[in-house]
């Protein structure tokens, strides 16, 4: 029988998770979207750029990761949550310390992803570091 309070690393991991996802889902509410430098941007070739690391995070590394033992191919779902808690709260944080409002933007949603590489390299650390990393890694990235 198991003592109260004594839960699991995997239990933690989801009260987090859900945690930090409904916490993300009242910022991104009242943001607004903010499309006054689009027309400064060369859309075509920053859109090429996202799409080349966007690609490289599900994809490049949820496959390079099926060969830890520990998740199997189960690593493709783990590293598409991993990637967007990583890159909506890197988004939120650039746009309230670089701009004092969640204006949301290409080139924080761009830089949201090179931050969300980070938390990649912490796959084989366990689940419950990775949320913790993703919280520490969008203050420093």
């Amino acid at each position: 029988m198991a003592v109260p309070g004594t839960g699991s690393p995997n239990q933690y991991f989801w009260i987090v998770t859900i945690g930090l996802q409904l916490l993300f889902c009242r910022e991104f509410w009242f943001a607004k979207l903010s499309l006054q430098e689009a027309d400064k941007t060369d859309s075509s070739s920053i859109y090429n750029y996202y799409v080349g690391v966007a690609l490289m995070m599900f994809v490049g590394f949820g496959y390079l990761m099926t060969f830890l033992t520990s998740y199997g191919l189960g690593a493709v779902g783990f590293t598409a949550l991993v990637t967007c808690m990583g890159v909506q709260w890197a988004t939120i944080l650039e746009c309230y310390m670089g701009k004092g409002e969640l204006a949301i933007d290409f080139m924080a949603v761009l830089n949201g992803n090179f931050a969300a590489t980070i938390l990649e390299c912490y796959m084989g650390k366990g689940e419950l570091a990775i949320d913790f990393m993703a919280v520490l890694n969008g203050n420093f990235a």
